[in-house]
């Protein structure tokens, strides 16, 4: 199909192909057309061959239209139009020029599929009900029925050639041309179709759309370079020549706080002609990428004469608070504390302070770490400037200075001799960061640039060590614009992290996937690229399969009338749909437990109770969606401000729905620890009293899958719920009503029970007398079918409480099915009912009476062949 496609857009594109169509058509008609008309068509089409310009239709349209104007009878003028009609359609596919007719020919395509898919798109409507529809609707016309049913049976394919023209006519592809125009409408049709089946092409229509509203590549290719240029030299009207500067940080800072994609177009100007533009794009990545660090100085080695010119930083990692471009604050401990934010700019970034591996065992004052970048055509080019490079970093043991001018370039003329330095004694040594950044790497293939990657990392390995590389990114930009490609390789054994794969390395600690340690991860690689999906599979529990998603929000310069909340709310939804699509592509895959985190990095000037009120609605935008993905937890990190102190403190928001009905929301402060410099979390409030994390440790691993969460999920996919979640559907549903009932008649806020507590249950099972008894157990330890409660509620008419008896199949235990003991429980309750003079509830999730002999009557029955010789007599 590839090959196919990729032929019919050469066939498409090739300048030849409107004139040998007119051609084909002109030679039929050149017999019947008008002597003086015929040869005017032929002076005007091999005038534009001769020039080798694009095929003349609209001068083939304007000399058509003069001559029956001058030269035809109004009465003849038609009969000599329909003769010329082949001739007319091929001027129609052409009058707007070459380009135009391919890009007709593929929204044609794309609008055919709509229109098949359309009919099949209905959330409830089956395949059946669909073509019996069709076929009363087209009685006449059953050929036409046959026809879109088998369009219809071929939906993969068609999916998948779908996919790869889209992927092919992208708006931010290098000279793709004006796609926006002529692919819109198409698209638009491509975003309503709602079936699962066609959902992978309904969400990629939707990813081009979008893009169809941004500037194209070429435009942002433009601005970029007027930006860096403008940054580095300096000129005036009327003056010959200019003189170069170092790039200005005022001019650079557009770009650098754009909430916009910048890395995908950045990559174009690491190796431009320019050296001086060259390293205004570098400064843009450095202070874009190391936004959560606290960069103290930037100082460019443009001392050699031959580019291209080298940059290096020295960072720490920011406190709470710090200044977003790196200006020291008051001194203070290695891991963060609470310090003052200044009033002045409430939206100061800060690091995440959930990653403190590199604080470990440090002195309280932060230790100075030293980045280098250094800009390369091709991947060839990387291993003689990689030597560069190091060049910068000084050897472990050595005193630190300022590399001269003439020790920048190395020999270069034979084998590289490796530098002694001292032996490493601890990982915490390794402090330098390298990135080569390529602005073109050839290849988009992984493993093919892995290799190439792989052998170079191998012949510097001594010396990476030896320069105490902690460690080594390569950045590969594609010629064609789309988002680089991102390989790092962590010392002291430089082997790959393919865990933060196509992921900044200086942003990726903010993702907390230390949080993921007791699951074997790896990364699902989406065209979102701000959105990072990693596959688990639990250690210990290979059964436990799940997704997580995580993201980090870094937006730009925010402006004063901007209101915060409305800020918060637009950006989590925004990056919630973004997510729920990533999930859709990726599919379900039989996961269960998925979870999604959301790091907000700015600092903004909310309280708590203001970040729940702006995420109430959260779970009811997304709750039906999130629960078809199987979407089961979010985590929301925001950096709120004490409205007293200024001071800035890390807030969570954990939000839990297991049953899918059950809305949990627990709300955290991470705060350090009075017993020790551990961070952890200090419940403050949601619908629980206290948080399930209270008190632990910030960096406490996700648990892997309880043992009652195959049980549920087996529920949940015959359509019901797993029985032990129906008490906690209660306290949702009287919860609820009391909030309904106060929201009405405001006196009763009085008798309204705290949260949570508006319902008490105990389980009902029979004793060793067969009588029922009152027990608290663990949930899932039943051993027959049914399960009971006996529960006293708090309800609005009842404020006082009142009991009532609950039943309810498990439909996890032989599928819910009755049998001798499941019958004689269900009497039990029912009698415990009538007697006490209170309500019972039955809730039904069951297959019927259980076929077969019960298995308490076998002992009863000895069964033995009539003749032990001859089974077949019975």
């Amino acid at each position: 199909m590839n090959a196919t496609l990729k032929d019919l857009i050469d066939v498409l594109r090739d300048a030849e192909l409107p004139y040998s169509e007119w051609n084909a058509q002109f030679s039929a008609l050149h017999a019947r057309m008008p002597q003086k008309l015929d040869s005017l068509f032929g002076q005007i089409v091999e005038r534009a061959k001769a020039r080798k310009a694009e095929f003349p239709a609209k001068n083939l349209q304007k000399a058509l239209q003069k001559f029956l104007d001058e030269n035809v009878d109004p009465n003849d003028t038609d009969i000599l139009k329909s003769t010329l009609v082949p001739l007319t359609e091929v001027l129609e596919k052409y009058v707007d020029g070459h380009k135009v007719n391919e890009f007709n020919v593929f929204s044609g395509l794309l609008e055919e599929y709509a229109e098949v898919e359309k009919l099949f798109s209905g959330r409830t409507s089956r395949d059946e009900e669909v073509i019996l529809k069709l076929r009363e609707e087209n009685k006449d016309d059953i050929p036409k029925v046959v026809q879109t049913v088998l369009s219809h049976s071929r939906v993969g394919a068609k999916n998948n050639l779908i996919l790869a023209i889209l992927d092919e006519y992208r708006p931010n592809r290098p000279n793709s041309g004006n796609i926006a125009k002529y692919f819109r409408p198409a698209l638009k049709k491509l975003t309503e179709l709602e079936s699962r089946q066609t959902a992978k092409v309904s969400l990629k229509a939707r990813e081009v759309l979008i893009q169809c509203a941004l500037p194209s590549l070429e435009e942002r290719a433009s601005q970029m370079e007027h930006i860096l240029r403008s940054s580095v030299v300096e000129s005036r009207y009327g003056e010959t020549g200019w003189d170069h500067r170092e790039p200005s940080l005022e001019i650079l800072k557009e770009v650098v706080d754009s909430k916009y994609t910048v890395f995908d177009v950045l990559p174009i100007f690491f190796g431009h002609q320019d050296p001086w533009v060259s390293l205004a794009a570098l400064e843009v990545y450095i202070r874009r990428a190391y936004r959560a660090y606290s960069l103290k100085k930037i100082e460019y080695h443009s001392e050699s004469t031959d580019p291209p010119f080298i940059v290096s930083w020295d960072f720490v990692l920011r406190k709470v608070g710090q200044s977003a471009l790196g200006m020291p604050v008051q001194s203070s401990p290695s891991t963060p504390a609470t310090p003052v934010v200044e009033n002045r700019d409430p939206f100061k970034r800060i690091s995440s302070i959930s990653d403190m591996s590199y604080l470990v065992n440090q002195s309280d004052t932060e230790t100075t770490r030293k980045g280098v970048i250094v800009p390369v055509q091709y991947i060839d080019e990387a291993e003689e400037y990689l030597a560069r490079a190091l060049e910068v970093f000084p050897l472990a043991g050595a005193k630190a200075r300022r590399p001269s001018p003439n020790t920048l370039i190395p020999d270069l003329g034979g084998k590289r001799k490796i530098p002694q330095a001292t032996p490493l004694t601890h990982n915490d040594e390794l402090t330098a960061v390298c990135n080569v950044a390529i602005r073109d790497s050839e290849s988009a293939d992984d493993a093919e640039l892995l290799v190439r990657i792989k052998a170079i990392v191998s012949t510097y390995k001594d010396e990476l060590l030896a320069r105490r590389v902690r460690r080594l990114t390569f950045i590969c930009g594609h010629r064609d614009g789309s988002y680089p490609g991102y390989f790092t390789f962590r010392g002291p054994n430089y082997v790959e992290d393919d865990r933060i794969r196509h992921t900044e390395p200086a942003l990726a600690y903010q993702l907390e996937l230390e949080r993921l340690s007791k699951f074997n991860i790896k990364p699902v690689f989406t065209a979102n690229r701000n959105i990072h999906v990693y596959q688990a599979v639990g250690k210990d529990v290979e059964s436990d399969k799940r997704y997580f998603t995580r993201a980090v929000v870094r937006p730009g310069r925010l402006r004063d009338e901007i209101p915060t909340a409305e800020y918060l709310i637009s950006e989590a939804d925004r990056l919630m749909n973004d997510i729920l699509d990533a999930l859709e592509i990726v599919g379900n895959n039989n996961s269960d437990l998925n979870h999604i985190f959301i790091n907000f990095s700015p600092v903004f000037p909310l309280i708590p109770q203001e970040v729940e009120q702006a995420l109430a609605g959260f779970l009811e935008r997304f709750g039906r969606r999130s629960w078809r993905l199987r979407v089961t937890g979010a985590e929301i990190r925001i950096i709120c401000t004490d409205p007293v102190t200024g001071m800035p403190y890390p807030l969570r928001v954990v939000i839990t729905n297991t049953s899918g009905y059950v809305i949990q929301v627990e709300m955290y402060l991470e705060r350090k620890s009075e017993k020790g410099n551990e961070w952890v979390f200090q419940s403050i409030g949601g619908t629980t009293k206290i948080g399930s994390m209270h008190l632990r440790p910030v960096s406490t691993p996700y648990p892997t899958k309880e043992w009652l969460q195959p049980k549920r999920y087996k529920a949940h996919l015959m359509g019901t719920q797993y029985v032990y979640d129906f008490p906690e559907l209660f306290r949702q549903a009287i919860q609820n009503n009391w909030a309904k009932a106060v929201g009405e008649h405001s006196l009763l806020a009085e008798k309204q029970p705290q949260v949570g507590e508006c319902i008490d249950y105990s389980e009902l099972v029979l004793d060793d007398h067969d009588d029922l008894a009152e027990v608290s157990r663990e949930p899932g330890t039943n051993t027959h079918g049914m399960v009971g409660w006996i529960v006293t509620a708090r309800t609005p008419e009842y404020p006082k409480g009142r009991r009532f008896i609950i039943i309810a199949n498990d439909i996890t235990f032989r599928i819910g099915s009755f049998g001798p003991k499941e019958d004689h429980f269900f009497n039990k309750c029912t009698e415990l009912a009538r007697k006490l003079g209170i309500p019972r509830i039955y809730l039904s999730a069951n297959s019927g009476a259980r076929i077969g002999m019960a298995d308490e009557l076998i002992p009863h029955f000895n069964v033995a062949w009539r003749d032990a010789d001859r089974p077949e007599a019975g």
